[in-house]
């Protein structure tokens, strides 16, 4: 005897290009402010992590910006390499890494708050999400 199996979970598609306008309009609101006000936090971070011996290396975290968003710059106006070796170390000159901005970005966690943004700004847009 033969039974017709009845649907488990049924799907409405036809909201699906609306959600998808939606969540595009949502993750372009998540304009150059949000990016800008990450890396600032971010340069912070490290500023405060960077070995200080002059504080010249400090001092020398800037955050800056491309065509892309905002990036953070370190070193400029020191002497060669010197904001790389103090990041990753020079093992032959028994120069200990330091993970100033790698250290800042352990703290910032900023995928966390790049998701953060993202389910606030989603919920605004979408009441109805908990």
């Amino acid at each position: 005897m033969a039974t017709s199996a009845k649907p488990i979970v049924k799907i409405d598609w036809s909201q699906l290009d609306e959600l998808k306008r939606d969540l595009s309009a949502v993750a372009n609101d998540l304009d150059d402010r949000d990016d800008r006000e990450l890396a600032e936090t971010l340069a912070a971070v490290a500023r405060g992590l960077a070995p200080k011996l002059s504080g010249a290396l400090a001092a020398s975290i800037k955050v800056g910006s491309n065509r892309k968003g905002s990036l953070i710059e370190a070193g400029a106006g020191l002497d060669g390499d010197y904001a790389a070796v103090q990041e990753f170390g020079w093992m032959t000159h028994n120069i200990a890494p330091s993970r100033y901005m790698s250290g800042a970005i352990e703290q910032v966690k900023p995928e966390q708050k790049i998701e953060d943004a993202i389910w606030q700004k989603m919920r605004r847009a979408f009441p109805t999400i908990t």
